[in-house]
């Protein structure tokens, strides 16, 4: 016989918030796991890993604040002899084979909720530009061992030792409240992030490893994409004067994404309202690439890297947001 199970783990993702934090219970993201399976995710205001945001005079959250884990609670079917062997956990030892049964059952929800955790991160980390979240989740012998169920007598048990929460430094940068409803559209859309929010997310990354070299690479890398992608039908339309789709393909093959980059933004930084300063930024960013490619040049400004990379991040979210 299969009974309700609810479960809970505090999973070690830190996120930045932007006034706003989803401690509220009616403002958890559900996610249909499985067909027997839903996963609710948000914050436990109660957990002391969380800090308690800062609040105005009405009350309401106020500013940036971080925490460092991100609770998922999932609701699920599993036969009921595993109530049983959990309880039994608690006092005695177990069989040989009550241990397997009850590792395949721990096992299982590990795996439910590393999935969930890996969609979570894959998409705040790369489309919410939050890129001091590391990808890899720790896996060793402590990993999700803060799992607890809830037992019939309203008591949350654990299962496990406790987990080793990450901590990192402060950013600038936030989930706001519709980004966290576009996050659980994503996330049951299954919406995987693009590829250039990807290599914007490890630009910013390599600058926090104090690697500009790379972090140039990567920005430049997605701004040569953003131009192949973006710009070829938007010029056809509306550079001044016209420029034909056919000439920009061949530009772009033949004159160099230095070369074509100039063009792009001495006919369309009025046009769309491209920012100058933005634009010559980029321009050296790329000028500084290509000495990485063609001249083998090895140390970076991490300065000049911040600069090139938050001008390519300006431009190519302008560009993706007003001209899709």
């Amino acid at each position: 016989m299969e009974i309700l199970y609810k479960l809970r783990c505090n999973v070690p993702i830190p996120i930045n918030w932007h006034s706003f934090a989803p401690t509220d219970s009616k403002e958890w993201l559900d996610l249909q796991v499985q067909e027997n399976l839903v996963a609710h995710i948000g914050l436990d205001e109660s957990d002391a890993k969380i800090f308690v945001p800062p609040r105005n005079q009405n009350n309401q959250v106020d500013g940036f604040f971080k925490t460092h884990t991100v609770t998922i609670e999932i609701e699920g079917y599993w036969p009921q002899e595993i109530a049983e062997l959990l309880r039994k956990f608690e006092v005695t030892k177990l069989s040989q084979d009550e241990e397997n049964q009850l590792n395949g059952f721990q096992s299982e929800i590990q795996t439910i909720i590393k999935q969930i955790a890996e969609k979570l991160i894959k998409n705040i980390r790369n489309h919410f530009g939050q890129w001091w979240i590391s990808e890899n989740i720790p896996c060793d012998n402590n990993s999700f061992n803060t799992i607890l169920w809830l037992d019939n007598d309203g008591k949350w048990k654990q299962i496990g030792r406790k987990i080793i929460c990450l901590t990192l430094c402060m950013h600038v940068m936030g989930l706001s409240k519709n980004n966290w409803q576009e996050l659980g559209d994503r996330l049951k859309n299954d919406t995987n992030p693009d590829m250039i929010d990807i290599m914007i997310a490890n630009a910013f990354a390599h600058i926090d490893n104090n690697n500009g070299r790379m972090a140039i690479v990567e920005a430049v890398g997605a701004l040569e994409a953003t131009i192949k992608r973006c710009l070829p039908s938007l010029l056809t339309t509306i550079a001044d004067p016209p420029i034909p789709e056919n000439l920009l393909d061949n530009a772009i093959e033949g004159m160099g994404l230095r070369l074509t980059t100039n063009i792009c933004f001495t006919h369309l930084s009025n046009k769309i309202g491209l920012n100058s300063d933005d634009c010559s930024k980029c321009l050296v960013a790329i000028d500084i690439r290509n000495n990485i490619i063609h001249n083998q040049q090895r140390d970076v400004s991490l300065e000049k890297a911040r600069e090139g990379v938050v001008a390519i991040d300006q431009i190519i979210q302008f560009i993706k947001t007003n001209h899709r």
